[in-house]
């Protein structure tokens, strides 16, 4: 497995050109990252975003993995998040009213029907597997918006090969509301991440998924994301490669199942797909701040580990302080079973 049995955290690092919604981002210095593994941390995630890529090199990236490959470090690489914008138009999925479908960050997102589309997204993950394949370097499905959902919320399968696609399989127009069509993009889902995964999987056998099944707007309306097909893929994928290595990352975890806010359906369906599929399941650390009760909580529930987010808009730091060291470290001998 890429992620060895004894690391546990994983730390986010977000390229300082980026500009969330909720802030400036700022990528970790060599001395921060130095003083992290000197406390025991070995895996960090960066993230490859695809349409920067396209327009303006590898150049970041590069610098992201020397960083980590010169700290003897490892990298668990995300992408594509964000397609290339100037990509052939039918490549995109589309609204009802003809208008190209948005992520949650206002960027087009592809069609899961369209073969070049689909074809042009594998050669992208291939050129990442190529560039920087290596034991020291996984590559991450992603999608769009990090990975937690598959397509917008707003039903978007209106482009011209989806309505070929609903018309053969179901006939007449895309209707979220109709079983049949329900059914027509469970399939779409499956099909989308089985041929993803087939080709991640040549890496190091195994497989990661980010897909989030109870933020508030993975639910609605009438799961016209396509997240709703999540347990299909965990399950035909634990069916197909019974021996590779599953790993479900959940950016959101503790926040969404307390009792208090009505979710425990969530902690009920990550138990159970815990149990019948045997993904290790990595959930948040709610930032360092959280790590004194989420560490424990996570290993007592069994989970194999957490990702923490040190330097990051919600963290509310431009750069890694003491008192983040202390709680990392103490997050680590936890985790070792040393305290």
């Amino acid at each position: 497995m890429f992620l060895r049995a004894d690391e546990h955290l994983i730390v986010v690092n977000l390229p300082s050109w980026l500009v969330s919604p909720f802030g400036q981002c700022y990528s970790l210095t060599d001395d921060e990252l130095r003083q992290l593994r000197d406390v025991g941390i070995r895996v960090v995630i960066n993230y490859a975003y695809w349409r920067v890529i396209e327009a303006e090199g590898y150049g970041y990236v590069d610098a992201a993995i020397e960083q980590l490959q010169k700290l003897g470090m490892r990298c668990i690489l995300g992408s594509y998040i964000e397609p290339p914008q100037d990509l052939p138009e039918q490549y995109y999925c589309r609204y009802q009213n003809g208008s190209p479908g948005l992520s949650e960050q206002g960027f087009k997102a592809l069609s899961l029907w369209n073969l070049d589309a689909r074809a042009a997204m594998l050669k992208h993950y291939e050129d990442l597997i190529a560039r920087y394949g290596g034991p020291d370097v996984l590559v991450m499905h992603s999608g769009i918006d990090m990975g937690e959902i598959v397509l917008p919320h707003t039903p978007s399968f209106y482009d011209d090969s989806a309505l070929v696609s609903h018309g053969l399989e179901v006939g007449g127009v895309p209707n979220i509301a109709r079983g049949k069509t329900q059914a027509w993009l469970r399939r779409g889902v499956l099909e989308h991440f089985l041929t993803i995964d087939e080709l991640l999987l040549t890496q190091h056998d195994e497989v990661w998924q980010a897909l989030h099944p109870w933020l508030d707007w993975a639910r609605r309306p009438r799961g016209a994301n396509g997240n709703f097909a999540q347990e299909d893929i965990l399950r035909t994928e634990f069916e197909r490669w019974p021996n590779a290595s599953r790993t479900l990352l959940q950016y959101t975890y503790f926040h969404h199942y307390k009792p208090v806010r009505n979710n425990v359906p969530y902690k009920k369906l990550i138990d159970l797909w815990k149990r019948n599929y045997n993904p290790r399941i990595i959930v948040e650390a709610n930032y360092c701040k959280g790590l004194k009760s989420t560490t424990p909580e996570a290993i007592s529930k069994g989970f194999a580990g957490q990702i923490v987010g040190v330097v990051h808009p919600w963290s509310k730091t431009d750069h890694l302080e003491q008192w983040q060291v202390e709680a990392i470290a103490k997050s680590v001998r936890r985790w070792d079973g040393e305290e």
